[in-house]
């Protein structure tokens, strides 16, 4: 993380909007991954990503991603219950084997 700071520090002096820009999209995929992985409110995501509160991470993201966060939770959650699903049934057809 560090090493990509320093990297986005000396791009800004070349291109402050392009680096604005790297910041915003590395602190989305951040989100991401906790919305996947917990059930944490969005203000606590917000802080902790960098992002100033739970409205502007809301904005944000469904200008990124065209979805809201709690439709990127809902969906992650289903994609996780339904791979679950598809282990239990591989496993229980190579019990009836």
């Amino acid at each position: 993380m560090r090493e990509i700071l320093v990297r986005i520090r000396k791009i800004s002096t070349v291109s402050p909007i392009i680096s604005l820009n790297l910041l915003r999209d590395m602190r989305l995929r951040r989100v991401r991954q906790v919305l996947e992985t917990s059930d944490e409110p969005l203000e606590s995501i917000a802080e902790s990503c960098g992002l100033t509160d739970a409205a502007y991470l809301s904005r944000v993201f469904i200008q990124h991603f065209n979805q809201t966060p709690g439709q990127y939770r809902e969906k992650a959650k289903n994609a996780a219950v339904s791979y679950m699903q598809l282990l239990n049934t591989q496993g229980t057809m190579y019990r009836e084997l």
